[in-house]
């Protein structure tokens, strides 16, 4: 049971049906015992591999229980998304020193299999709050293998299930600006992630 739902049982709290959430799979997350129809901004924090902290915040107004599916709900605003996106409090996380307007960035630097501990608060204009967290699974450390690549100019990251295979391969290349995020979740099968910008330039 939450900490939050102990201290206050019928006051405002945050309810996670599971702490550990792979980021490939819908988060089953509820606001719960604000006032009816209350306007609340649901912020979400974390601190990728790398120490960047990341931080987004959107705004929702609640049903007239004063209750709210997050993965089901259209936010009022948040961050420009045309249709209702089940993970819309992540999917707009920027590093907190970032301006808010910019150019896509790499999500959660991730050097290791470990999860990121999302902390998730929401606080309505009256000053209600209540927070929660959860483990955001990047990676599944259970059955995923990851290795650094260095060989001359080819550097990346190296994934694969662990066992004897064999399995199919997947090779992942970033834009033209040489960036690249490495592909997440449990159904990423043998991808090799490379940042094309240290190739050796060609006469073709």
């Amino acid at each position: 049971m939450d900490q939050e739902r102990r201290e206050m049982p019928g006051g405002p709290r945050i309810e996670i049906l599971s702490r550990d959430v792979m980021i490939d799979q819908k988060a089953d997350i509820w606001v719960r015992g604000f006032k009816p129809h209350s306007h609340v901004e649901v912020t979400t924090q974390t601190v990728d591999d790398n120490g960047v902290a990341w931080q987004s915040v959107t705004p929702y107004t609640l049903n007239p229980q004063g209750c709210l599916e997050i993965a089901v709900a259209e936010s009022d605003g948040g961050e420009s998304f045309d249709d209702i996106d089940p993970w819309e409090i992540f999917d707009s996380m920027r590093p907190v020193d970032d301006p808010p307007e910019g150019p896509p960035l790499p999500l959660f630097a991730k050097r290791t299999t470990e999860p990121l501990r999302v902390e998730i608060q929401a606080t309505a204009p009256d000053g209600d709050t209540a927070r929660s967290s959860l483990r955001l699974h990047v990676f599944d450390d259970a059955t995923t293998v990851r290795e650094e690549v260095s060989e001359g100019p080819v550097q990346g990251s190296f994934f694969c299930p662990k066992g004897s295979g064999p399995f199919p391969v997947v090779v992942c290349f970033g834009g033209s600006d040489g960036w690249f995020t490495e592909p997440p979740g449990r159904h990423c099968w043998h991808p090799t992630a490379l940042p094309h910008s240290q190739w050796p330039t060609s006469g073709g």
